[in-house]
């Protein structure tokens, strides 16, 4: 079909068996370059060259080397491919960057120039130019990252993203802050922003478990199978601590049933639950609707009541509730934090916003809120339990992330924790 639209310029091919015009390259090849440009200037070796690049099976660094070998060393019909393949809607994405490289790399385009190329079906242009890649950053650049977090803890993910956007483009790479810009994207379900990046992480270090761990995650997310298992399949999780290996056994599991239970795999996708529109003064029925059916199951468990579907589950919490006896059951079986954080809510008119609790009872950040991998946090605890929902509400034009107690609650809980 690329041949058809015209996309690979022609080229010439052999008459001779390919083990023949392989040894024929070879001869008189006495440097590194020099095997190179013999090996290009083969047309069946060339064609060779053309399968690999174009074969998305095959590993990203090979199919980089094979586009490389074709632009820089096969003159202008190398040069022309090249930029064919930057104007095509026919060529993924992470093969036009390979081609925009190796053009940088033959003097087509210098470095920092602009290169005019076809992203996501939309003319964009892009610069290529070397950049320092360290895990010791200067401290402006390590105080950078940290106020990103900051910046996200406060629920300012587009603050965040900006400062981070900065370092991307800046003479530094510090991987971390750039994983933490790529897991931002997919927060802010900026998939198309989020890929390239974690391509990045993946050039610099192809066989790191976290960067290929969360490129297993961001294709799960995307609902290809199959990339998420070529990802996963590439980890070692003999490389990483207890909890990554206990992350990488759930991941697999999601991958193999490709049940998307979104929490149970990434902090990041729990987030987007978190960042469900909720009212200020939800029913137990509107703060439920948010919590997945697993969740609801386990909140079920903690009232004692039946949930053989989700249905049931959700009307049975919904009637428990108003029952005082059951109110008091649950509060018996708090924590004393728990029941602090509750008495902190119901004084504030039964809601407050998320950071503040985050600042006062600790971050839910890395929780999976997993049967069994229950909670650790106050809040995650009773957000599990259906005491309190986590969601977004409108508050003075604003999108705020709130902790709130379901209305039919309010009333008996400071009855009972008033004492």
């Amino acid at each position: 079909m690329m041949a058809d639209k015209g996309l690979i310029p022609p080229f010439a091919m052999e008459y001779d068996w390919f083990y023949k015009a392989g040894l024929a390259c070879y001869k008189g090849a006495k440097t590194k370059e020099a095997l190179q440009t013999a090996l290009a200037e083969s047309g069946l070796l060339r064609m060779f060259l053309l399968i690999v690049a174009l074969n998305e099976s095959m590993e990203d660094e090979l199919r980089k080397n094979a586009m490389e070998a074709m632009v820089v060393h096969c003159a202008g019909w190398g040069q022309d491919l090249g930029m064919a393949f930057l104007q095509s809607e026919l060529v993924e994405d992470k093969l036009k960057l390979a081609a925009a490289e190796a053009l940088v790399t033959a003097g087509v385009f210098a470095e920092g120039e602009d290169i005019p190329l076809i992203i996501n079906g939309k003319q964009q242009a892009m610069r290529v130019q070397q950049v320092q890649v360290t895990w010791e950053p200067p401290e402006e650049i390590e105080a950078g990252h940290r106020q990103a977090l900051f910046l996200l803890k406060q629920g300012k993910a587009n603050k965040a993203i900006s400062m981070l956007e900065a370092q991307r483009t800046g003479s530094v790479i510090y991987p971390p802050a750039m994983l933490t810009l790529a897991n931002l994207y997919r927060k802010e379900k900026m998939y198309e922003q989020a890929l390239p990046v974690l391509e990045m992480l993946e050039s610099i270090a192809p066989s790191h478990p976290i960067f290929l761990y969360n490129l297993a995650a961001f294709w799960l997310g995307q609902k290809n199978q199959e990339k998420a298992k070529h990802y996963l399949e590439r980890i070692d999780p003999e490389l990483g601590n207890d909890e990554f290996k206990d992350k990488y056994r759930l991941l697999k599991l999601e991958i193999e049933t490709m049940s998307y239970r979104v929490f149970s795999y990434d902090d990041f996708l729990r987030e987007d639950i978190e960042d469900k529109k909720l009212s200020i003064d939800p029913s137990m029925a509107r703060g439920l609707r948010n919590m997945p059916v697993e969740w609801v199951r386990e909140a079920c468990a903690f009232w004692q009541v039946e949930c053989k579907t989700r249905k049931e589950g959700e009307a049975a919490l919904v009637a428990v509730v108003t029952s005082p006896a059951p109110v008091r059951r649950a509060v018996l079986q708090l924590t004393a934090e728990e029941r602090e954080l509750l008495v902190y809510l119901l004084k504030r008119g039964g809601w407050a916003r998320i950071f503040a609790v985050v600042r006062k009872f600790g971050s839910m950040d890395k929780e999976g809120f997993l049967v069994d991998e229950p909670p650790q946090s106050a809040a995650g605890k009773l957000w599990l339990k259906g005491l309190i929902f986590v969601g977004r509400a409108k508050i003075k034009n604003r999108n705020e992330k709130i902790a709130t107690v379901a209305v039919e609650l309010r009333e008996e809980l400071g009855k009972l924790l008033s004492g």
